[in-house]
């Protein structure tokens, strides 16, 4: 358990330095947020896939995240995310505004090994938490601890997430 707070405590403090010398950066060279993170992160984003590292804002939900990073990372309008997501674009638009208000700055997205397909959260069979874990789970056999560290979510979360999800699965048999 305490290692899983180092980890929380350490990924928290490397987005922080990087927000506060991207900030530093934006007042020397008179840019803007949208200027800044554009030169930052230069990878053209999919809609297809959701790149797991912006689930490790622990201020956001999962749902919340991924609005938020459609929005702002791939430059969807509220409507073509609903579409995307198989969501009201009125959720979209209030799950968005949320997010903004929680964290105003764009994600700084990185690459990673684990991307989650959009498809996968457009299914409402599951949560959407439920989703991301089962796949994580099946799909690149990764361990409870290492699914809650990179998603900055306790173990025993993860895994109530997951077999909550396989009872579900076994009801639709």
């Amino acid at each position: 358990m305490p290692v899983n707070r180092k980890k929380r405590d350490k990924n928290r403090d490397f987005h922080s330095f990087i927000y506060k010398e991207i900030k530093r950066i934006q007042q020397k060279y008179g840019l803007s947020d949208d200027e800044s993170f554009d030169l930052v992160s230069r990878k053209t984003f999919s809609q297809d896939k959701i790149p797991i590292c912006i689930f490790s804002v622990n201020t956001l939900s999962s749902f919340q995240a991924i609005v938020k990073f459609l929005k702002e990372n791939c430059v969807l309008s509220f409507k073509e995310i609903g579409a995307l997501l198989n969501r009201s674009r009125y959720t979209i638009a209030s799950s968005y505004r949320i997010a903004k208000t929680k964290l105003p700055l764009r994600y700084l997205v990185y690459s990673t090994d684990y991307d989650i397909p959009t498809k996968l959260i457009a299914s409402r069979k599951y949560s959407v938490l439920e989703s991301i874990v089962l796949y994580l789970k099946q799909k690149y056999k990764l361990r409870f601890t290492e699914i809650a560290d990179i998603m900055l979510l306790n173990q025993r979360t993860v895994w109530t997430v997951y077999h909550r999800a396989l009872r579900k699965r076994g009801f639709e048999k």
